[in-house]
């Protein structure tokens, strides 16, 4: 069963944590799935995320994003440092919003990714999303795979 918990955190920042009743951990206190706080800084807002990024809570960060959006924003900076696991909902909420950004003239910017996180957008070719990473390439910037890495596929041509 899943709950919401949302507090104002003081001016320009608010928090959000999903619970799940199953996740009592010793003490009965409830253990937050995902917890995204944000502030706005200038004409750029600052989302703070832990926890998990998944089928479950992905909704939730999409929402942060879209109001992030919404307010006028001309960046969008997404710290990750306490994200604990990733799957392709997160990712999914973060590539639509870097579309959206990009086609509104406005950045993403994923930050702080630590490496459950860096190994999917690794996996999934999706590293250009990180700011100020040295691997990270813009995808205009991206090489072919080698050869041995693609997959070729002849059939015999009827006559």
């Amino acid at each position: 069963m899943m709950s919401t918990h949302a507090e104002g955190l003081g001016a320009g920042v608010a928090r959000l944590d999903i619970m799940t009743e199953m996740g009592m951990m010793a003490g009965g206190m409830k253990h937050p799935l995902l917890s995204v706080s944000g502030e706005q800084r200038g004409h750029a807002a600052h989302l703070h995320v832990s926890g998990e990024i998944d089928l479950a809570t992905a909704p939730v960060l999409e929402g942060w994003l879209d109001t992030a959006e919404r307010n006028g924003n001309r960046a969008i900076v997404v710290d990750l440092e306490h994200v604990t696991f990733i799957d392709a909902s997160g990712l999914r909420a973060f590539l639509h919003a870097a579309q959206r950004a990009s086609l509104a003239g406005r950045t993403l910017e994923l930050t702080n990714a630590p490496a459950v996180v860096r190994r999917v957008l690794q996996l999934t070719g999706c590293t250009h999303l990180l700011a100020a990473d040295p691997l990270a390439q813009s995808p205009y910037e991206r090489k072919p795979a080698p050869l041995a890495a693609q997959t070729i596929v002849a059939r015999p041509s009827i006559q």
